[in-house]
């Protein structure tokens, strides 16, 4: 049994020595067809089985033992059928060729183990590569225990003879066999995966570095020569890898950016010798010299490494930034020039965060009378605002910081540092200013132009002043030329008249007259005090009595066949806080008024009440009315609707009752339309009660 231990296993190293020689050898064939490759590997297998049957173990003449199963069953689980059908067929040749009494035995062996590999290789659903090697080793078993039991074919005696003897060195030996050999292999398809893999890595890495537009390469530090260059250079500066690969840095970029990067790699090499920033990548903006003698501005990325020899190399990769730097030397001119848009702006442009001056222009320093921007910055906005308007500009800014709004245009008044105040026209929008809410707010000196307004103003109140007293002289004088024309016609009348009856009617006439210029005198001197004099001693008034006396003082003015007068106050009315005379003097004119408009036939009534607002007195009238255009212009000083002057008066006296009814807090409400007669309606506050 000894020499079949040590027979076998020098088989079984012949087979593993044949197999790693062809491994090491490596015979692919090349260019030739797949299934011709498949045929060449069988005839190889084949070639392998030969050497292997022709040092075997003879059990006994005509019966031998070597290790063809081995081979062939790991033929069919790791080169498939074609290979292993050709290996069968020389290997079973040639043992039919060998003759003996095993010889047919042998053969059914060659295609048992064969065909057990095939089916093996088909069944299982897991890459080779992955096999675990406790299946190689239970494949083994199972087709060299398949091989065992084809003992059988042999006469029972022989049979039972030859397992007796071969049965424990098989079991041993062959599993084991079987297992080595296809380690070796297995391996060999793992190896063949790696180098696939890194082959496929590396075209990809091929493929990209000659495609993509940044350029890489490597620079040795020891020697300052490149040690790779992509093709990519060559569509960035015009020269090929070739003419790259033996140009010194130098030639590679402008002076002025070599000056720059000698100088970082002086002080990055420093670093790195002492093992700092090994791991650090460091980004430059590098110009670089092109073919054609024009440059191109270049960001080039670099990390420091050592290679396989342990030099220091530089791998950097380098990006076209040309457009880039020049969108940002447009943006910075962009900004250039709108910088000094703003700063020499002639209006005020300041931003504002958090209530304080984050941003002023020249103009504002101007506008806030500082020395200079500092005196502003960071100072409160609302320390520079005129008193009055502070809470509006702190409503403003609580508009645009809050609320995201813009503050519309609103004329304001600013504090400036000499203490004096200048009227500015003020407008803000949100704004953002290093990623704070801000706001921008710009600012006209608008003094000119209200000093202008205001004199504009005052020379039409002006002219409306001289127009108006111009009217009134017009009005003044044919109201006092009408009486003293009659006085004057009378008076010559009354030189020659010498019946005493008509003397005396011409006496009364005269009277008369002097009467009316009278009072157009009291008017004017009335209308002179209360447009001048606005103080007044007010005292609580009972509505009613002043209405009634009022009405009594005017029922004299009411000729016999004048229009009827009704007055109809309300009982337990209010009381009012006012002057009683000049509202005396609002209630006559304004009741004198409908006296004056009334037909002898018509109705004056006047009536008081209560009103939401207080208490009013209503004078209603059914003379001739008034339009609606016309209402809006009764209060004013001097109108009359009757230009031709056949109504007797001023114009005044509507407006005074009007000054003095709102200088008690109260209005004049008017309903008419032509036809219909007026209603005058006085609302006064009711006199607050004391607790």
């Amino acid at each position: 049994m000894t020499a079949a231990f040590l027979a076998l296993i020098h088989n079984i190293a012949l087979l593993l020595a044949i197999a790693l020689l062809l491994d090491v050898a490596k015979l692919h064939p090349l260019n030739t067809p797949r299934w011709l490759q498949k045929i060449l590997l069988g005839l190889g297998l084949g070639v392998v089985g030969v050497f292997i049957m022709l040092t075997p173990w003879q059990f006994s003449p005509g019966i031998i033992f070597d290790t063809r199963s081995i081979l062939l069953s790991i033929s069919g689980l790791f080169f498939g059928a074609v290979p292993t059908l050709v290996a069968m067929l020389i290997t079973a040749g040639l043992r039919l060729f060998q003759g003996g009494a095993a010889a047919w035995t042998g053969v059914s062996v060659i295609f048992a183990t064969g065909t057990l590999g095939i089916a093996w290789r088909y069944a299982r659903r897991t890459p080779l590569a992955n096999m675990p090697l406790r299946e190689l080793y239970l494949f083994g078993m199972l087709s060299h225990l398949i091989m065992l039991a084809l003992m059988f074919t042999l006469p029972i005696e022989t049979a039972l003879r030859v397992l007796s003897n071969i049965t424990l060195p098989v079991l041993i030996l062959y599993p084991l066999g079987t297992l080595l050999l296809g380690s070796l292999l297995r391996s060999r398809l793992q190896r063949e995966h790696t180098e696939d893999r890194v082959r496929d890595s590396e075209e990809h890495y091929r493929l990209l570095a000659d495609n993509i537009s940044d350029v890489l390469w490597i620079l040795n530090l020891d020697t300052l020569q490149w040690e790779y260059m992509s093709p990519s250079v060559e569509r960035l500066r015009g020269y090929t890898v070739d003419e790259v690969m033996t140009q010194p840095m130098p030639d590679v970029m402008t002076p002025e950016s070599y000056a720059e990067v000698e100088k970082a790699l002086t002080e990055q090499l420093a670093a790195a010798e002492r093992g700092e920033g090994l791991e650090q990548a460091f980004v430059n903006e590098v110009e670089q010299t092109c073919k054609d003698g024009s440059t191109v501005w270049t960001e080039v990325v670099t990390r420091y490494a050592r290679n396989k020899d342990g030099q220091l190399t530089l791998l950097g990769i380098s990006r076209d930034i040309t457009e880039r730097k020049a969108a940002e030397d447009a943006l910075r001119a962009s900004e250039d020039n709108f910088r000094r848009l703003v700063e020499d702006a002639p209006i005020s442009i300041v931003v504002q965060t958090d209530g304080k001056f984050s941003y002023v222009n020249s103009a504002s320093v101007r506008l806030f009378g500082v020395q200079s921007k500092d005196h502003l910055m960071g100072q409160s906005v609302i320390d520079y605002i005129h008193p009055d308007d502070r809470q509006t500009v702190r409503e403003r800014i609580d508009t645009v910081n809050i609320r995201r709004a813009e503050a519309p245009m609103a004329e304001l008044r600013i504090q400036r540092a000499d203490g004096t105040s200048v009227e500015v026209e003020s407008y803000g929008v949100p704004f953002v200013l290093f990623g704070k809410k801000s706001s921008l707010g710009f600012m006209q000196d608008i003094s000119g132009r209200k000093e202008v307004e205001r004199t504009t103003l005052a020379l039409a109140m002006e002219r409306e002043h001289m127009s108006m007293l111009t009217s009134f002289v017009e009005d003044v004088s044919h109201e006092f030329r009408t009486p003293l024309s009659i006085v004057e016609a009378d008076l010559y009348l009354l030189e020659r008249l010498t019946d005493i009856d008509a003397r005396r009617q011409k006496v009364t006439e005269i009277k008369q007259q002097f009467t009316g210029l009278t009072r157009l005198i009291e008017v004017l001197a009335k209308s002179t005090q209360i447009y001048t004099d606005k103080a007044q001693s007010h005292e609580t008034l009972d509505l009613n009595g002043l209405v009634g006396s009022t009405v009594d003082s005017l029922q004299s003015d009411i000729l016999p066949n004048g229009p009827t007068f009704l007055w109809t106050p309300m009982p337990n009315l209010p009381s009012v806080d006012g002057n009683a005379g000049k509202l005396h003097v609002a209630l006559s004119e304004i009741i004198a008024n409908a006296l004056r408009f009334s037909a002898p036939e018509g109705h004056v009534t006047v009536r008081s009440g209560r009103h939401p607002d207080g208490v009013m007195v209503e004078i209603q009238d059914d003379g001739p009315g008034m339009p609606a255009d016309v209402i809006p212009h009764i209060f004013e000083r001097f109108y009359r609707q009757d230009i031709a002057h056949t109504t007797p008066g001023l114009g005044l006296g509507l407006s005074m009752a009007q000054t003095i009814v709102n200088d008690h807090g109260g209005r004049i409400e008017v309903e008419s339309e032509p036809g219909e007669g007026s209603l005058f309606r006085v609302v006064l506050p009711a006199a607050k009660r004391v607790e």
